[in-house]
Order: structure tokens, then C-alpha cells, then sequence
């Protein structure tokens, strides 16, 4: 019997696990039933380790003992700036001290200190859990592809995969979220001809990425990422929560901002009404005894909570404009945008995103892929990829490779147009072949090779026919060199020339 295969996305805000079972792969359900299950652990007076939606559910209470958007903290590389905002956002004290971030927590009656990997790995066991329900053969080292954002640098990729396979994962390999993203959607993989530029915009719980993919043969080239740690869902949820405080204090003069559980109570209120809005025109918000026992009850409209988000969607949006100028290209050069994260269920910013994107075909908009899901049914998909009894070593394949630094253009003396052989961050070596065609009046072929604004050098063919059709063949090594071939079909006279780049 084939052992089962899973996908792990583990983010700031949440994780899931996707399976791949009868030739396809789905994302499992928790044991309270949801198939999003919170990232969020906390420790409790009474020695109890609680994790998921009833850790999340007990923020208003507990939120001095309870650890969120843990998994920023476990990349090595992150600034001094991300883990100032980390540490103003969250409700459980972080101390900075020499071997890096800690937690201070309760625990056993004592103040404990609790580091960022080993919260990671509580999350990732409570992921192991839900992926051991679907399962009755006994088997607790589970086969997984897990999911790491493009930032985390090669020793935060390494701790990683310690913690996941602490908790009971056998690692075969790590993806990086984007490349997961389009996987799910098959970009590039259901038509290998298919090329072009691809956009990854994620807007998760905590954080924006926005990643800009070559796609070619079937292949991804990340080509430019941009990052934002301090805009993400919970800004939309903080937006919604001001209002609903504004209008609580007008109608009775009791302000919940003056409170830190009453602010709680009402963030969490906010973010079941974001959800609901999402699908609905209007969402009931509720909270049990907000204020000196006086519930919240207020009905809020898609239109008003359109108005009130609407000048934060410039902020959403910059990311996706910033990329796209980093990698040298316009809007009308980006063929597909894919969206991952729960915030782009709602309608008002996807309709803000279309219109930075006009040209592109935009998906996981619709009901065939849930958003919050596709990063986990990604990394599924490609666990399913892995040949049977290849023993995997994800470190081996997370290695940095080599790559041109400038895309590489030849131009044909007397036709005014550039072809491009590779682009910039393409991995080398690299092997091309054109075919052109003599110019009319010529009895050869002279091209220009430029890597950017330089000119690498010239190759030429000469003493053939007028419109003979040449091969002209282009080989990138490593080590930078370019060597061009001509030969002509025909006559099979060639020339070659080794170039410097």
C-alpha cells in the first residue's frame, strides 16, 4: 500500500493540511470541524496547552498567555523594524535577549520562557494531529511537502523542517508559498508552451507578498518578491472594530476602547462580520456584555463596511504596483495574477486588484479554490510529484543555484527587433536555439549578443545564400561564458564564438 502523502501550509494566522488521496488532492478537517485551524497557542494558569480555534476563541480572556503570528519570528533574517511591530501587536509579552525572541508565559506556576520554534513545532503537531484523524493504519511519521515564505533564509528553512519533523512529519520537501500557489491552479502546467509573466498576491492575516514569476516550459523563475509585515487582514478587522466602537460609544456613552477585553471581544466580533460580508450583503455583530454589561448588536451592510475599508485599499494595493515595476515590466506584460489568502474573499478589494491588472486573467476568485487553502493543496499536489522511494533531501533542494544576473538579448544585423535567450535570475546553464533567416541582399548572418545595456560581443556566418535558414544556438554556463553557434540548415557550414559576459 502507497503511503499517504500530505501538504503542510503553516502561516502566521492559520495552517492546513491538504492530503493527496484517489488521484487528487483536498484539504482535511480538524477535530472541530474546520478546515482552517488557527495558529495560536495558549498557555493557561491551570498548566493547560491550549491550540487552535479554542486558543483563539479564549484571546478576550487569556490574551496576556496567548501566542499569535508566531511564524514571522522563526525566519533568522527578519528586521529589527518586523520584530519591533511584532512585539508592539502582540498581547503576550516578547523579550529580546542575546540567542534571540522569547515569550514570557505562565506555566507550571512560574514565569517560562518559550522560544518561537518550539511554538512552531506545538503548531505543527496540532497539524499532525488533524492529519493522522484521516488515517487508520497506525503510521505516525507522515510523508509531507511543507510550505516556507520566499524571504526565509537557507538556516530559517533548516528550522523548519526541524520543528515539522520534531512533531512527526517526514519532510520531502520544502516549497516556497508562492511556487505552491500556482501549482494549485496548474499555471504552466497544463500547456507546457504556455510563457509569460505570473503574479502571486497574497494577503494573509498578518502580512502582503507579492511575488512576480516567469513562466516558461512548465517552469517558475521567481523574478522579484515584495513583502509588507506591517499591512494585512488584521487591518481590515482593527478598521471594522474602530467603527463598531465609535458607534457603541454614540448610542451609550460607553467607550469599549478604554478596555482591553472589551477591545478584544470586539475585534473578535469584527472578524466574524469581515467573514460573513464577504459572501453576504449584511452581517449581524454581536458581543455578549461589551461594556458594564451592555451587549453589542449591530447590523452592518457590504456598502458600509466598503466605505469604511475603502481608504485602506491603496495600502493593499502599492505592493502589487511596487512589484511589478521591480521586475521591469508594466500591467499589460502580467498574463495571470493568483490570489491566496482569506482577505481576498472580499469583493471590494478584488475589484481593486482587477483594476491595477485589467489585462490579466485573475484566479482562485471563485468558489473552485478556496483561498485560505491553496497554498496547502499546492504543496500537496507537488508532494504528489515525488517519485515512489526517492528518500528526499529537502536541504539539498533548497540550495541557492546560480543565475544570470541581466537578461541576455541578440539582435540579427539588419532587422530591427531583439529576441530575448534568457532572463534575468534564470537558472544557469541555460541551452536555446533560434532560427533565422538570411537578409535579403546578404550572404550572411551577423548577430549582437548584449547582456542589459552591454554588448557582449558579435557572431557571424557569412558566404551563405540569401534567405538560407540558419540555427543560431546558445549555450549559458555557469561560470558566465555564453557560447553562440550558427550553422546553416542546408550547407551545415557553421561558426561558433565563445562571449564574456
Amino acid at each position: 500500500m502507497t503511503a499517504p502523502l500530505f501538504g503542510i501550509h503553516l502561516g502566521n494566522s492559520s495552517g492546513c493540511v491538504g492530503i493527496y488521496k484517489d488521484g487528487k488532492a483536498d484539504v482535511l478537517a480538524a477535530d472541530s470541524g474546520e478546515r482552517i485551524i488557527p495558529a495560536v497557542v495558549s498557555y493557561r494558569n491551570n498548566n493547560e496547552k491550549v491550540v487552535g480555534m479554542a486558543a483563539k476563541n479564549g484571546m478576550a480572556r487569556f490574551g496576556s498567555c496567548t501566542i499569535t503570528n508566531n511564524k514571522r519570528l522563526i525566519n533568522m533574517s527578519i528586521s529589527d523594524k518586523e520584530i519591533a511591530h511584532a512585539i508592539s501587536r502582540s498581547t503576550c509579552k516578547i523579550a529580546q535577549k542575546d540567542d534571540g525572541v522569547h515569550y514570557e508565559v505562565e506555566w507550571e506556576g512560574k514565569s517560562s520562557d518559550r522560544t518561537p520554534d518550539q511554538v512552531h513545532t506545538i503548531l505543527y503537531k496540532k497539524l499532525h494531529e488533524t492529519a493522522l484523524s484521516a488515517l487508520h493504519t497506525g503510521e505516525t511519521t507522515l510523508q509531507a511537502v511543507v510550505t516556507v515564505p520566499v524571504r526565509f533564509c537557507s538556516e530559517s528553512r533548516k528550522e523548519v523542517v526541524r520543528t515539522a519533523e520534531e512533531a512527526g512529519f517526514k519532510v520531502l520537501q520544502l516549497i516556497d508559498e508562492p511556487s505552491a500557489t500556482l501549482l494549485a491552479h496548474n499555471v504552466g502546467q497544463d500547456d507546457l508552451n504556455e510563457e509569460g509573466y505570473a503574479v502571486v498576491y497574497r494577503v494573509g492575516g498578518a502580512s502582503v507578498d507579492v511575488t512576480v514569476f516567469w513562466v516558461n516550459s512548465g517552469m517558475y523563475t521567481l523574478v522579484n518578491n515584495v513583502h509588507r509585515y506591517n499591512i494585512g487582514g488584521h487591518c481590515i478587522t482593527e478598521e471594522l472594530a474602530k467603527f463598531l466602537a465609535k458607534e457603541f460609544n454614540q448610542k451609550y456613552k460607553l467607550d469599549p476602547a478604554e478596555n482591553r477585553r472589551s477591545m478584544a471581544k470586539l475585534r473578535g466580533a469584527a472578524e466574524t462580520c469581515k467573514h460573513v460580508l464577504s459572501t453576504m450583503q449584511t452581517a449581524h455583530c454581536f458581543a455578549e456584555s461589551l461594556v458594564d454589561g451592555v451587549d453589542l448588536s449591530s447590523n452592518i451592510s457590504r456598502a458600509r463596511f466598503e466605505s469604511i475599508i475603502n481608504p485602506l485599499l491603496p495600502q493593499f494595493l502599492e505592493p502589487v504596483t511596487q512589484a511589478i515595476e521591480s521586475a521591469g515590466i508594466t500591467p499589460k506584460d502580467v498574463k495571470k495574477v493568483v490570489v491566496s489568502g482569506g482577505t481576498l474573499k472580499i469583493p471590494r478589494l478584488q475589484q481593486a486588484l482587477s483594476s491595477v491588472v485589467p489585462d490579466a486573467e485573475v484566479l482562485g476568485l471563485g468558489p473552485a479554490m478556496n483561498p485560505d487553502e491553496v497554498i496547502a493543496v499546492g504543496a500537496t499536489l507537488q508532494a504528489s510529484f515525488i517519485p515512489k522511494g526517492w528518500d528526499g533531501d529537502s536541504i539539498k533542494l533548497c540550495e541557492d543555484v546560480s543565475a544570470i544576473s541581466q537578461d541576455v538579448v541578440y539582435e540579427v544585423q539588419g532587422l530591427d527587433k531583439k529576441e530575448l535567450v534568457a532572463r534575468a535570475s534564470c537558472p544557469v546553464p541555460v541551452r536555446k536555439q533560434f532560427v533565422v533567416t538570411t537578409p535579403e541582399g546578404s550572404s550572411e548572418v551577423n548577430i549582437t549578443v548584449s547582456q542589459g545595456s552591454r554588448s557582449l560581443g558579435q557572431a557571424c556566418l557569412d558566404g551563405i545564400p540569401a534567405g538560407s535558414l540558419v540555427n543560431v544556438e546558445f549555450s549559458i554556463k555557469r561560470e558566465g561564458q555564453v557560447h553562440v553557434t550558427l550553422v546553416d540548415q542546408k550547407s551545415q557550414k557553421r561558426a561558433s564564438i565563445h562571449l564574456e559576459s
